[in-house]
């Protein structure tokens, strides 16, 4: 079967799971990492980069605004803490925009389009 496949849609389908994969996280990142290395044709390395990179800066984020949260509560105290949910609507808001810029991004790399994430691509092309 994998014989009827040209080799430029293996491609695109390898670039557009790389974005897909983040949706795992940790494991994600491990196999982007993993396809980063792996593969040879540039295409699929370098949106497997641009994810790899994509995930790190969403990781460093999502670790500010939970420590962030967690700090407010801690320092008010318990009976305040209730007061301060408002803080997980906007981590619940930044996950669902993260999942559509995810599905965004796949989408994009399985139809061929080219897209750069600003400083990853930069890093990527030195």
């Amino acid at each position: 079967m994998d014989a009827n496949i040209p080799s430029e849609n293996k491609n695109k389908v390898l670039a557009g799971v790389a974005y897909l994969l983040l949706f795992l996280s940790w494991i994600g990142l491990i196999l982007d990492i993993i396809i980063y290395y792996s593969t040879k044709n540039k295409y699929a390395k370098f949106h497997a980069g641009q994810a790899c990179f994509l995930e790190l800066v969403i990781v460093i984020i999502g670790l500010v605004l939970s420590f962030g949260t967690a700090g407010v509560m801690i320092g008010l105290g318990t009976p305040f803490a209730g007061g301060f949910s408002g803080f997980y609507f906007y981590i619940h808001i930044f996950t669902i925009i993260i999942s559509i810029i995810y599905i965004g991004l796949a989408i994009a790399a399985f139809m061929g389009k080219d897209f750069r994430i600003p400083i990853a691509a930069t890093l990527l092309e030195k």
